[in-house]
């Protein structure tokens, strides 16, 4: 059998940290690092509409998180294309793992003169 796979992101939400941008030490590369929520909605047991948020840690490299470093703020509106990574470091003597979208495209969907949402909780 051969071996199939998928691996595909597809987020729509809303940056809610200052994205922080730095050039790798390791590999001189460019990154951009920041937080997406997502929201859906959906009905619990007594029928009443309820709000679930999610949070999600987005990578970007290379020369799209040199170019989106520039413009990309709190509060704007993202869609991101890309795939789960997970990794692993050492926090304190003790190993961590974290999953994250490693985005192959980022489009910022709020208009440059538009106001950021005030209503976002912090990831």
């Amino acid at each position: 059998m051969p071996n199939l796979g998928l691996n595909r992101v597809l987020l729509i939400g809303h940056v809610v940290s200052e994205p922080r941008y730095k050039i790798t030490q390791q590999h001189q590369r460019p990154r951009l690092w920041l937080r997406v929520q997502t929201t859906e909605g959906y009905r619990d047991q007594h029928d009443i509409e309820r709000e679930r948020r999610s949070f999600h840690t987005v990578v970007v490299w290379g020369k799209h998180a040199t170019a989106l470093s520039a413009f990309l703020r709190e509060g704007q509106a993202v869609a991101v294309e890309g795939r789960l990574s997970s990794r692993s470091y050492d926090s304190k003597g003790q190993k961590r793992y974290e999953v994250e979208v490693t985005a192959t495209k980022l489009v910022v969907l709020t208009p440059a003169n538009a106001q950021a949402p005030a209503d976002l909780d912090a990831a």
